[in-house]
């Protein structure tokens, strides 16, 4: 029986983590529906470890503790991945992890290629793309949140998606085996998911299925600069990852709506208008902005918000009694963990 693979490579900020939460959570209600996600965990960092140079130097294989680096047990889990391939009848097989995309100039392609292929000849890739402005500023949020960079650094540096880097799996895949997906579109009809299963499967209707809430929310202008303050001091290193904050904690302090300041925009606007047009290139309908349109806000230190960031502080200061300052640093940032997880 001829199967295909489907390989789900982003792009990043466009619904990854909903998709890939939906897929697990319906792993065994798929397979009635001739779709199997294999595997154990929410994506595929095990297929994308194995076609990396450097394993142990991503983020993904020593957050939380992991070591999916690690041969022995790379190993065993793709051993595992192989089985449930093998033994299953269904025709179609999903793979998924949006690093596959932002590290495409990384990865072997021809050896992932090769891999997928020992299970089907034909492979697809599916990639979403969306409007390159709103994903700057998703982009931006998001290393803020996760201690990837701080605002400052966002700011000296926009992280413009190159979405170019499709041309890595044009080049090994064939242009006749993506399946180019409009994240805005699917989002502004609330269908994410049902568009996703749609590519695989046409009319398969999914409404039988079990819902996620998986969904990386967005927070406040001021909130984000909290959080970019305080991982300054306690952000992302090797041996803390700031992913452990529990953002819902800061969903109620200010409510403005992030922007980057126009000076920031300026230094890459040739960028994001070269998006724009590989974009449309490619068959989509994103308009570029208006520059001049555009509303730049600033953070507003109302009396409410700045409330709600004393009394932060406040539960904050308390850990720091009576500490050996030595200790202080250490003993603040497990305090962290604990409070923002209550």
């Amino acid at each position: 029986m001829a199967k295909t693979i489907f390989l789900h490579i982003g792009s990043p900020k466009t619904g990854s983590t909903s998709i890939q939460s939906w897929l697990a959570k319906n792993k065994f209600e798929l397979e009635k529906n001739d779709i199997l996600y294999p595997g154990s965990i929410k994506r595929h960092n095990f297929i994308l470890s194995m076609v990396h140079p450097n394993p142990e130097t991503l983020r993904m294989n020593y957050s939380y503790g992991r070591n999916y680096f690690k041969e022995d047990i790379l190993s065993a889990e793709l051993e595992k991945i192989d089985n449930e391939i093998r033994s299953s009848n269904c025709k179609n097989i999903i793979f998924s992890n949006e690093n596959f995309f932002t590290m495409s100039n990384t990865l072997n392609l021809k050896e992932l290629k090769s891999y997928l292929n020992k299970y089907a000849e034909r492979i697809k890739i599916i990639v979403y793309f969306r409007d390159p402005l709103k994903l700057l500023l998703s982009r931006s949020q998001e290393q803020i949140k996760s201690g990837v960079r701080t605002f400052e650094k966002v700011c000296n540096n926009p992280p413009v998606l190159n979405c170019t880097l499709v041309k890595d799996y044009i080049e090994i895949f064939g242009i006749d085996n993506l399946i180019l997906l409009d994240f805005d579109s699917a989002v502004l009809k609330d269908n994410l998911i049902q568009n996703f299963i749609n590519s695989i499967i046409p009319n398969l209707q999914i409404n039988q299925l079990k819902e996620t809430e998986v969904k990386n929310k967005g927070l406040s202008f001021e909130a984000l600069l909290l959080i970019s303050e305080l991982n300054k001091e306690y952000g992302y290193k090797k041996d803390w990852d700031s992913r452990f904050i529990k953002y819902s904690t800061f969903e109620g302090i200010g409510n403005t709506k992030f922007s980057l300041p126009k000076e920031s925009l300026e230094k890459v606007k040739d960028r994001i208008e070269n998006q724009y047009k590989f974009l449309n290139d490619l068959g989509f309908d994103f308009k570029a902005p208006n520059w001049s349109d555009i509303k730049y806000t600033q953070p507003d230190w109302s009396f409410n918000t700045t409330r709600q960031l004393f009394e932060l502080i406040s539960n904050m200061s308390e850990a720091l009694k009576n500490k050996d300052l030595k200790k202080a640093k250490f003993y603040v940032r497990n305090e962290l963990i604990k409070r923002l997880k209550d």
